[in-house]
């Protein structure tokens, strides 16, 4: 797994610089023409049917938080080795707010029933997963143990990439969860 930050450039590319990000992923490319699967400068606002309605409830109570919020997810069925890499870009102003406002009684500072608010920023999550056979989604773990879940601090870009290898065929896929419609993404994956 590797972590690298970068700016956003001003140009037509969304998130990261198109030519930089596809010319390489972290454990190299697997397919002869890779890679298999790139889909660059998206947003939930220019591709709105690839990223449906997602709810941010960190209360549990039915409630969703900050709408609208906006997921996404591809992936490769039946593979053994496999490859993901993620650009994100949380972008954090009046119009595309991630911050939320709530009242909680555990907090002397926001009571339930007051006019003061709690406020918490809440960025677009981006990650890897696989299925086992067991029919269950799972976060990819690397061997220290940290799960392949980070969370985009505002107005931040960073470039997340997992590799992976199996002995049985699985399910990969990358996701995002609680976008908002102007946050930015490159997505690519590779598979053999």
């Amino acid at each position: 797994m590797t972590v690298e930050s970068t700016t956003l450039v001003a140009n037509s590319d969304l998130a990261c610089k198109d030519a930089s990000f596809k010319s390489s992923m972290f454990g190299g490319f697997l397919s002869i023409n890779p890679p298999a699967f790139a889909r660059l400068n998206r947003t939930p606002k220019n591709y709105s049917t690839a990223f449906p309605n997602d709810c941010l409830n960190p209360a549990a109570n039915g409630q969703c938080w900050g709408k609208p919020r906006h997921q996404y997810s591809a992936r490769f069925n039946n593979i053994k080795e496999w490859r993901g890499k993620i650009c994100a870009r949380s972008v954090q102003n009046a119009s595309n707010n991630h911050v939320v406002s709530y009242q909680s009684s555990s907090s002397p500072t926001c009571p339930i029933g007051g006019n003061v608010y709690c406020q918490q920023y809440y960025g677009p999550k981006v990650g890897f997963q696989v299925k086992y056979s067991d029919n269950k989604w799972r976060w990819l773990k690397g061997k220290n143990g940290n799960l392949a879940v980070y969370e985009i601090p505002a107005n931040n870009t960073h470039v997340y990439s997992w590799a992976w290898k199996t002995s049985e065929p699985s399910d990969f896929r990358l996701v995002v969860k609680y976008a908002k419609p102007l946050d930015e993404f490159d997505f690519m994956m590779d598979k053999k």
